[in-house]
């Protein structure tokens, strides 16, 4: 929807759409030589945190879109190569955290990860939905705002993620 509302085109939504993909593929295999130079724990850190911190740049994007009036295009562009180094950030984490829970939680492993699964997805649903309501409230108004509040509580709790992780032990 933000990239839509950019005016990103058909074309735009399937790049948007398979080339983080693509990226966050190929970071998963790059994770691998990583590991084998630091720890996971601070991968873990560093992938969340620059995960975190990309999206400033995607509601500077959409500021400058709305409030200073640059091109579409730009706007997109932009926007496509923020969220792929957001995915590639990310997904450079996830095999790391993996490899790293395992090692934590030895015991009940099946029962620890089905809880948090189910947690996850109850936040989930519930954050979809509060996201939902957001955007419908502001859609009339200035849609900006609404996904600026959504992205500004994924970059809190993101960030939160990221001190939460240099609590935990390796």
């Amino acid at each position: 929807p933000y990239a839509l509302t950019l005016g990103a085109t058909n074309n735009y939504i399937g790049l948007l759409s398979s080339l983080p993909t693509l990226v966050g593929s190929v970071a998963q295999i790059i994770t691998l030589k990583i590991m084998k130079r630091f720890s996971r724990k601070k991968i873990v850190i560093s992938g969340v945190l620059i995960q975190a911190l990309m999206w400033i740049p995607i509601i500077i994007i959409g500021y400058l879109y709305f409030f200073h009036n640059i091109s579409e295009k730009f706007a997109v562009n932009a926007l496509l190569i923020t969220y792929s180094l957001m995915i590639f950030s990310g997904s450079i984490a996830g095999p790391a955290w993996s490899s790293w829970m395992k090692d934590i939680v030895n015991k009940k492993r099946g029962e620890y990860f089905s809880k948090r699964n189910e947690i996850t997805t109850i936040i989930l649903l519930i954050s979809l939905l509060v996201a939902g309501l957001t955007l419908n409230y502001f859609d009339n108004t200035n849609s900006y705002i609404g996904f600026a509040i959504i992205f500004t509580i994924a970059l809190i709790g993101r960030s939160t993620a990221s001190y939460l992780f240099t609590k935990k032990y390796e």
